[in-house]
């Protein structure tokens, strides 16, 4: 279910009808994203296993912060979520932190937290929690996760189910490339992307030369100057 409307009462009244008992997807942009999240009580009644809060920035009023993210992770009504996303609202440190401290988001096997602020604490957070060890993707691209941030991922001793790790529009430098290409906790990744992450050469042949990184079938580094050596060193990988 697909939601994108101003009026409280009206998102309400849908959401409490029989015929939404089962329902198990819910997507909520605009100001109908605020109200999901003030009124999550309301969702009890609900079998929810994604929720999709759509993206902060485009928003008219201003985006949840901290406070939005912590209401969430407080509600023991999303307990069943397997996907959570929330983009661009602005969550930070604390944000991140009371998502990765949520027993009640311990089942989600999905988490997009794409431009938002968490920096390397945020990351570490995530990182160090015991709650998302079920966790196959990863979305935290433009985050300013820097070298810090990339390699507790990478070192991480929760994240081995991680098929899919996004850090697009991060600087993770050559330090936290080479802790991404050499984690055993990352073996399981079939999909890297680490577009416009200011990624040279060097940061590419060492993706190239990794014993690790096995599986990848997608890797993404648009808006990189890697130039032709780093396009040879793909190339040339086994």
């Amino acid at each position: 279910l697909h939601i994108n409307a101003d009026d409280r009462n009206l998102i309400r009244s849908v959401l409490s009808h029989p015929d939404c008992v089962m329902l198990e997807s819910l997507r909520a942009w605009g100001p109908a994203a605020r109200f999901i999240v003030e009124d999550l009580e309301h969702l009890g009644h609900l079998r929810l296993s994604s929720l999709d809060l759509g993206y902060g920035y485009g928003m008219r009023e201003p985006v949840f912060g901290a406070g939005g993210a912590q209401t969430i992770a407080q509600s023991t009504a999303l307990r069943g979520l397997t996907s959570l996303s929330f983009e661009g609202h602005q969550i930070g440190v604390e944000g991140a932190q009371a998502i990765a401290e949520s027993t009640n988001l311990s089942n989600l096997t999905a988490l997009d937290l794409t431009d938002n602020d968490i920096g390397d604490e945020g990351a570490r957070a995530i990182a160090r929690s015991d709650n998302l060890r079920s966790l196959s993707s990863l979305l935290l691209g433009g985050n300013e996760i820097g070298r810090a941030g990339a390699t507790a991922i990478a070192g991480s001793s929760n994240l081995h189910n991680l098929e899919k790790l996004d850090l697009d529009s991060n600087e993770i430098s050559l330090e936290g490339t080479i802790a991404i290409a050499e984690s055993t906790t990352l073996r399981n990744l079939s999909s890297l992307k680490l577009s416009n992450s200011y990624v040279s050469k060097w940061e590419v042949s060492v993706i190239a030369e990794s014993k690790t990184l096995v599986n990848l079938t997608e890797l993404e580094l648009g808006g990189n100057e890697i130039v032709a050596a780093g396009i040879r060193a793909i190339a040339e990988s086994d």
